[in-house]
């Protein structure tokens, strides 16, 4: 009889310990419910601002230069042959008397021209400004004489005196030419032609 005892309660021990072995690996095999760890979300590198390009200059239009003008009087007047003529000569004077017939024969160059040069301009003229012309160049003509004694008087002696009389007369012829050369360019916007005015007056 008590054997029997001792094999009932070694069983119901042998129960007990598969039943407490159980409920463990029961346990230990239930999956852990504490979530796993979600990896943090990487941030989005920032877009790089693209450099602005400097914006190219717009050319600006080149202004076309407008055509030159007709040659003014002032530039037209010393291209003449009788001023030519007399820097040639003078270059090569060598003496007094050389520099003395040099502005000699450009005064009479000068003095030979101005009736032609006085005809050609007032034909160019308006018929209402020729009187007035006409009447400029007689006064002219009746003070040359007494203005190329005061031009002899007062000069000086010697050599100087001789080569300031030549180029001052040759100056007064000149300088009358010149005037005549305005009134015609102002005219006409050119002037007469020196080599036909050069010509002895028929």
């Amino acid at each position: 009889m008590n054997r029997k005892l001792s094999m009932l309660a070694a069983l119901l021990l042998l129960a007990a310990c598969i039943l407490s072995g159980c409920e463990k690996v029961q346990s230990s095999s239930v999956p852990s419910s504490m979530p796993e760890a979600t990896p943090a979300a990487t941030a989005a590198p920032a877009p790089t601002a693209s450099p602005t390009p400097a914006p190219t200059a717009t050319p600006q239009p080149t202004s076309t230069p407008e055509p030159s003008p007709a040659a003014d009087f002032e530039t037209l007047f010393k291209a003449n042959p009788v001023d030519a003529q007399l820097e040639e000569d003078l270059a090569m004077a060598m003496t007094t008397r050389s520099i003395v017939q040099a502005y000699e024969q450009a005064a009479n160059s000068w003095q030979g021209l101005l009736d032609n040069l006085f005809r050609s301009t007032q034909e160019t003229l308006p018929e209402k400004d020729q009187e007035t012309f006409r009447q400029e160049q007689e006064t002219w003509q009746n003070g040359q004489d007494e203005a190329i004694a005061d031009i002899q008087t007062k000069s000086g002696e010697g050599d100087d005196g001789l080569i300031t009389v030549a180029c001052e007369t040759m100056e007064f012829y000149r300088d009358r030419a010149y005037e005549i050369c305005k009134v015609y360019y102002s005219a006409n916007q050119t002037l007469p032609d020196f080599e036909v005015l050069l010509q002895p007056v028929g």
